[in-house]
């Protein structure tokens, strides 16, 4: 287990973006094992882990996404 700060992993993702969709999909498993499963043997539904990792992807981006800087205005 490796423990990141916040800038180390703005960093990480912004160096490798595909780790968000490895991150969102790891996250969207263990919520649906935490909140739904029932038994060892049960699988979630395709749906709903899709919703699960679109979710967790969209916090990833919101939260350590690249940041683009601002396009200045064009001189009048």
């Amino acid at each position: 287990i490796y423990e990141f700060d916040r800038r180390a992993f703005a960093r990480l993702i912004g160096e490798t973006p595909g780790l968000i969709d490895t991150f969102a999909a790891a996250l969207a498993n263990l919520a649906w094992r935490d909140t739904y499963q029932r038994s060892a043997d049960e699988e979630p539904a395709p749906e709903v882990i899709d919703r699960l990792v679109n979710l967790y992807r969209g916090q990833i981006e919101a939260n350590y996404g690249p940041r683009t800087e601002p396009t200045p205005l064009a001189a009048e």
